[in-house]
């Protein structure tokens, strides 16, 4: 019974340190860059399927407001995102902006899910930050609005990944 607990107790703490860590096998994972008028932006990585390793889907930016709120910027309309792949970059690229709330929840339907399209050019990805046509679906102007920007990646082996960033507007 005691060696029982004990495995038990081994095995969660391993499990809740992993999921505290990072959300998926970080290491592995190539890093960018994120820049909107050459000011850096914190991002996570969320692996999907990495060399055969399939992690369980926690919510990047759920992940993201729990973890880095903090370092959210505020930006106005006009500028430019660039996301630059320091090494290996992805065989495609699609870039997923939505609002989310305080807590990283999706504030509000998928249609309003807005799918910018980029292509790759020298390691880099490119685009306008907007407004959002979803802006104008909340009537409530004391709320801060939130930008969820998810970089979804796939590679020429089918390895893929998502990485997640948020400004404020």
């Amino acid at each position: 019974m005691r060696k029982s607990l004990i495995f038990i107790m081994l095995i969660s703490a391993l499990v809740f340190t992993g999921c505290e860590k990072n959300i998926g096998f970080d290491e592995l994972i190539p890093d960018i860059t994120v820049t909107l008028d050459g000011q850096n932006i914190v991002y996570i990585k969320s692996m999907n399927q990495w060399n055969d390793a399939i992690t369980n889907k926690i919510d990047p930016f759920v992940y993201y407001m729990t973890n880095n709120k903090d370092s959210i910027q505020k930006f106005s309309f006009g500028g430019e995102i660039v996301v630059e792949f320091k090494e290996n970059p992805p065989k495609t690229v699609e870039v997923q902006d939505m609002f989310i709330n305080e807590n990283g929840e999706r504030k509000f339907t998928d249609e309003t899910i807005s799918v910018i399209s980029v292509g790759i050019i020298d390691g880099k990805i490119s685009f306008d930050y907007n407004e959002h046509f979803a802006s104008y679906l909340d009537s409530n102007t004391a709320d801060i609005d939130y930008r969820g920007f998810l970089v979804k990646c796939v590679w020429e082996n089918n390895n893929s990944c998502d990485y997640a960033f948020v400004i404020q507007q």
